[in-house]
């Protein structure tokens, strides 16, 4: 990104999968931000979430790894490019979006519902 060279990458995986059906499984959102020079303490939330449900239509890495991709290259590009936001910008990489938000409501859970610092 913001690159004036032609870069092409190629990756193969190899992955085994199991499905837990009768089992709590533990995950982690990822968090990356930039803090804010004068409102530290109000966030713009942006990101998607990390899991997938593979079925026709729904191939994995989109959903919604491009999602995710764009939030987070929007956060690389505002540091590269030096910015100061005035408040903090938070990208979240969700995780259990494709069984019930776990990870959303986890983060808010944490977090904090942020009423007091969300402007509509």
């Amino acid at each position: 990104l913001l690159s004036s060279d032609d870069v092409t990458a190629e990756a193969t995986f190899r992955m085994n999968t199991k499905w837990h059906d009768d089992e709590i499984i533990w995950s982690a959102n990822v968090v990356a931000e930039i803090v804010g020079s004068e409102f530290p303490d109000e966030y713009v939330i942006i990101g998607g979430h990390i899991d997938s449900w593979d079925v026709p239509g729904s191939e994995g890495a989109m959903d919604d790894g491009g999602g995710l991709a764009v939030s987070w290259a929007a956060l690389r590009v505002i540091k590269r490019l030096g910015l100061k936001p005035r408040r903090t910008i938070r990208v979240v990489g969700w995780t259990n979006e494709e069984f019930g938000d776990d990870g959303a409501r986890e983060h808010f859970r944490l977090w904090g519902s942020g009423e007091k610092n969300t402007t509509e």
